[in-house]
């Protein structure tokens, strides 16, 4: 499919009764090496170490598998722990210095998020921040994973995505995770408003003035921004996150993590493949408007099924998706006359199709000639309206070479 195909059609409503359809196809192939940003965003609280430590030994061996993925590859990494305030840490200042206190152990104070590497392409970058980012320590076994995630998709430019390219968000942890309404076991009330909110180093400053996102937020940021998200969770939260990724099956999927990660590399290759072999369109389509998909998938099906996505998808193979379009009422607005409608694929940036519609509310006849009523030509049992019989009751049309006669 092309980055951006423009249509034109035309609609026409008729004593606000639905019309006849509009109908086209377009046809979508999967290009080989699509450019692709990948963030990891990492719980580094104190259960985690193990996971940090292969990491590190790991990063040279997460860029091949990404180089065998697609030759067009960028990496970037964050970590999160909780938000900084009691009940989610403990409140002796030698505690808040040292949230490893109890584990005769030493590690930096909690913060909420930190995004420390922008997406690149230099994997001994990578393996630097990871190498350089030490561990912290919370009070209980549910992280701010929601928090971080929201600034990782929200905060475009600091991050570094690419416009036209496919996004992926790696979250590796071991715990669960906060969600709105937690915040107000802190006294923190405000709704979190979806916006970035990182300083120059990359800390998440308002951390503690905004309340844990809801899922229903971070599924509509997904939407917005076409980015997927892989768990990567141990055994014990699997459960958790599966029926997590249930309310959001289009842009997330889970993968069972070693306790120490070493499975790491393969988790990233099948979330990635899952995403890639998949595609599904949606639409902007206004309430009057009512367009409808069909697709035989390349084959798959015997006759176009009433569906708009296709799985597994072949690199090279045409999948063939036609598109009809019918205006159900004239909007309420007469202001309005034209709309544009854009079809694009669900998970990637910059691909769509364009439909621009003019909207008539008659045909071009019928503006400058009046019905005949009783017409002579409809044999008085009808009226003569735009070049045809409109029949009363009980009456109906013959159609003859040159002339209709009721």
């Amino acid at each position: 499919m092309t980055p951006v195909l423009q249509l034109i059609l035309k609609l026409y409503n008729r004593a606000q009764s639905a019309v006849a359809a509009k109908t086209f196809s377009f046809q979508y192939k999967r290009a080989k090496n699509y450019p692709l940003d990948m963030y990891y965003l990492m719980d580094l609280t104190w259960s985690m170490r193990d996971d940090k430590a292969t990491l590190e030994s790991m990063g040279s061996q997460l860029a091949l598998a990404l180089a065998n993925m697609t030759d067009n590859y960028q990496l970037g990494f964050g970590s999160f722990a909780d938000k900084p305030t009691i009940p989610f840490v403990q409140s002796e200042p030698h505690r808040l210095q040292n949230p490893c206190y109890s584990e005769n152990d030493q590690c930096e104070p909690t913060y909420g998020f930190r995004h420390r590497l922008k997406i690149t392409r230099d994997i001994n970058s990578f393996i630097t921040q990871v190498k350089e980012s030490n561990v912290t320590g919370n009070v209980d076994n549910l992280e701010a994973g929601l928090d971080a995630l929201m600034q990782v998709l929200v905060c475009e430019k600091q991050i570094g995505w690419g416009s036209t390219t496919r996004k992926i968000v790696i979250v590796a942890t071991d715990g669960w995770l906060h969600m709105a309404g937690d915040g107000l076991l802190a006294g923190i009330v405000e709704e979190n408003d979806k916006l970035c909110h990182l300083d120059e180093e990359g800390n998440f400053v308002d951390v503690l003035k905004y309340d844990y996102p809801s899922l229903e937020q971070i599924w509509r940021v997904l939407l917005r921004s076409k980015t997927a998200v892989i768990f990567a969770v141990t055994e014990a939260q699997e459960s958790y996150y599966r029926r997590l990724s249930e309310l959001m099956p289009e842009f997330t999927s889970v993968g069972r993590l070693q306790d120490d990660s070493s499975n790491i590399i393969q988790l990233v290759d099948d979330g990635y493949r899952e995403f890639i072999k998949r595609v599904e369109f949606m639409d902007n389509s206004p309430d009057y408007l009512q367009v409808r998909y069909t697709t035989d998938c390349g084959g798959l099906y015997r006759e176009p099924q009433p569906i708009n996505r296709c799985d597994n998808i072949e690199i090279g193979k045409e999948y063939n998706f036609n598109v009809e379009i019918q205006l159900l009422d004239y909007p309420k607005d007469l202001s309005v006359t034209n709309v544009t409608v854009r079809i694009e694929e669900k998970l990637i940036s910059n691909e769509a199709v364009e439909i621009e519609i003019d909207l008539r509310t008659k045909c071009d006849c019928d503006k400058n000639k009046k019905p005949t009523e009783l017409s002579e030509l409809c044999n008085f049992n009808g009226d003569y309206v735009c070049g045809q019989c409109q029949c009363y009751a009980g009456w109906y049309v013959l159609l003859f070479e040159e002339s209709s006669v009721v």
